[in-house]
């Protein structure tokens, strides 16, 4: 897998098998050493001693036990590097870490700019994502805040299966990588609510967030031209 360049955590699953193997192997091929006969608690210090000392030195790199700044400065003075799982480019964190920033922020730009519509608007407004991670997390923070959002919808993956929801094309709250130029051939009235620029989250997220009124008719809404797989 590692010659084929997949990603690390394709075998996943398998992992523990593979840990139960070898505590067996391990267990085997020591059962006769003197220190475990005799029933010492520390049977191998050695090998007990290196991979406690390595093990807490790479622990940072798989378990957020440090700021991010911190972590930062940690790697950097170690010289430790995580490969890479995605061909995005990344900012100061590695992408296991920087998937877990910038969430907040961005619901909380589409929550506020959601309750500022009239409740006509409220009923029939898009929520789109431009990507499957953008839109499950207003779905996902719209259930543990008990808001009232109505579903996000997005093109990416499964989202598109799943439609619309029924909202109007006419009226969205998008977060997209579109400049406000761009974005401005196909709706007559563009805002810009916010961006998302979390420093620690992926680059590819710090997106302008919209509220868009109003499709021009040189470029009718077809949802199927939204749908996109990688």
């Amino acid at each position: 897998m590692y010659l084929s360049h997949a990603k690390d955590y394709y075998l996943e699953g398998i992992y523990p098998a593979f840990f139960a193997a070898g505590a067996i192997a391990f267990e085997h091929r020591l059962a006769a050493s003197r220190g475990v006969q005799r029933g010492r608690i520390f049977a191998f210090p050695i090998y007990e001693s290196l991979l406690i000392v390595t093990g807490l030195i790479i622990l940072p790199m798989s378990s957020p036990v440090l700021r991010p700044a911190t972590w930062v400065r940690y790697t950097a003075a170690l010289h430790l590097h995580s490969a890479a799982t995605e061909t995005a480019s990344t900012g100061p964190l590695p992408q296991f870490f920087a998937d877990r920033f910038g969430w907040n922020e961005q619901y909380d730009i589409v929550s506020k700019a959601f309750h500022a519509l009239t409740p006509a608007d409220q009923h029939r407004v898009c929520i789109f994502g431009a990507d499957y991670g953008e839109a499950g997390n207003i779905d996902l923070r719209n259930r543990l805040h008990h808001d009232t959002l109505p579903p996000a919808i997005s093109g990416q993956n499964s989202y598109w299966t799943w439609g619309t929801h029924g909202c109007d094309p006419n009226l969205g709250i998008a977060i997209i990588p579109d400049t406000p130029e761009e974005i401005a051939i196909k709706y007559e009235f563009v805002t810009v609510l916010g961006h998302n620029s979390d420093p620690y989250s992926m680059p590819f997220e710090h997106r302008n967030i919209y509220l868009l009124r109003d499709r021009r008719p040189s470029a009718p809404f077809h949802w199927a031209d939204e749908r996109f797989y990688y």
